[in-house]
């Protein structure tokens, strides 16, 4: 669904599409492609909010979520949970309807005001919306193995048929366009205290 801003935005390049087409700026049909993509080409987000218990080891928060496979480098020693305590928050889901690299994953989230979220942050969200990564891959930036200077993992939770994974792709990756990325408001701790 469309924001008010969103909408008054389309609302005016839709006035000056019929315009330019009036005008013979422009043929009926580049506008009506013009405005297909802008529309198409609109972020989407949903929020969820998620409890985030610190006090779990990384296998526990795992097992939560009763994943049916799990990478077998998702470990506490690759990727180690900080922080004590239970931190409740509202998770954004957020789609892009583009392909898209962690660069521009990164930016886009920036100006959104929001940050990447965590691996706990994202098995919290695995726990409590499981049928989610049914739909599409969930991906979490905010937390990353660095096996060397040129590589890092991050986590995605997936289906594949009925099973529930827990997946690793390379941060320095390019994401299709059905990936979802977790994130969380700016100014929401990294860390509950």
């Amino acid at each position: 669904m469309l924001s008010k801003e969103e909408y008054g935005e389309i609302s005016r390049m839709c006035k000056t599409l019929i315009q330019m087409v009036n005008d013979g700026e422009v043929k009926l049909e580049k506008a009506l492609s013009c405005l297909n993509e802008a529309i198409n080409s609109k972020r989407a987000v949903e929020v969820f909010p998620v409890t985030v218990d610190y006090n779990r080891s990384l296998a526990e928060m795992i097992e939560l979520g009763e994943y049916d496979w799990k990478h077998v480098e998702i470990i506490e020693k690759n990727f180690p949970v900080k922080g004590k305590g239970k931190s409740d928050i509202n998770l954004v889901l957020v789609y892009f309807n583009k392909s898209i690299d962690s660069d521009d994953v990164f930016y886009e989230l920036d100006e959104m005001e929001l940050r990447p979220a965590t691996l706990p942050e994202l098995l919290s969200f695995g726990v409590k919306y499981p049928e989610k990564q049914g739909e599409f891959p969930i991906a979490a930036l905010g937390s990353h193995w660095n096996i060397s200077v040129e590589n890092s993992y991050v986590v995605y939770l997936d289906k594949i048929v009925s099973k529930r994974c827990l997946k690793m792709n390379y941060l320095s990756g390019d994401w299709m366009k059905h990936y979802r990325f977790l994130a969380a408001p700016k100014q929401t701790p990294l860390l509950a205290t």
